[in-house]
């Protein structure tokens, strides 16, 4: 029974889900029970919402042709020998979205994930991209303006990159603040070119 829950539609949707096995997920599963005990919290809501996007998007992949992304791969494939978790934030108009790669026990093991930036409860599924032939796959959430910077991102990584810090004043692969003058000028420091296998300009 979810009696404390009634009033929150998120949560019927997907606890009903759950009991005709549309969604098979562990997390989900064990959050929907805790439901039928106690009123889940806001952060277990956004959390469960997020699960069955992405559930969603997974199961009923509809990739977008935005052009190869397969730049984007070679970045982040080029950080893990550096990085256990490399990562990039991506500028669109709505704000930054964050591309990974995810890890080794991942289902899809290889790809990357594109979300909005924030904590695993709280970030926002957009889609990701297949590693074997770097198309976008995006969620029900994903705006096209995010697979139009995720292809702009990819057809120049360095430029883009660049743009980006020299904009925020912040590096896009670390999130760091552009301390020396040199990183200042060419948008991101010299670990993070090295890491990403990018130029860091004239000396």
């Amino acid at each position: 029974m979810l009696q404390a829950n009634l009033s929150n539609p998120d949560v019927v949707r997907i606890a009903n889900r759950v009991e005709r096995g549309e969604i098979n997920h562990r997390i989900l599963s064990d959050v929907i029970g805790k439901a039928s005990k106690w009123k889940l919290s806001p952060g277990q809501v956004s959390l469960i919402c997020n699960i069955e996007r992405e559930q969603d998007a997974r199961l009923n992949p509809t990739s977008v042709n935005v052009g190869s992304l397969s730049a984007l791969t070679d970045l982040l494939k080029r950080a893990k020998q550096h990085l256990k978790y490399p990562k990039f934030r991506v500028a669109t108009e709505d704000g930054d979205v964050v591309v990974s790669m995810a890890g080794d026990n991942s289902r899809h093991r290889g790809s990357l994930y594109v979300k909005s930036p924030g904590g695993y409860y709280d970030a926002t599924y957009y889609g990701r991209v297949n590693p074997d032939t770097g198309e976008w796959v995006p969620s029900r959430d994903a705006k096209p303006m995010v697979g139009d910077a995720l292809k702009k991102f990819s057809a120049d990584p360095a430029g883009v990159a660049s743009e980006y810090g020299r904009l925020h004043g912040n590096c896009c692969f670390c999130s760091r603040p552009l301390s020396d003058e040199r990183s200042t000028v060419v948008g991101y420091g010299a670990t993070c070119a090295g890491h990403y296998g990018l130029p860091w300009g004239a000396k």
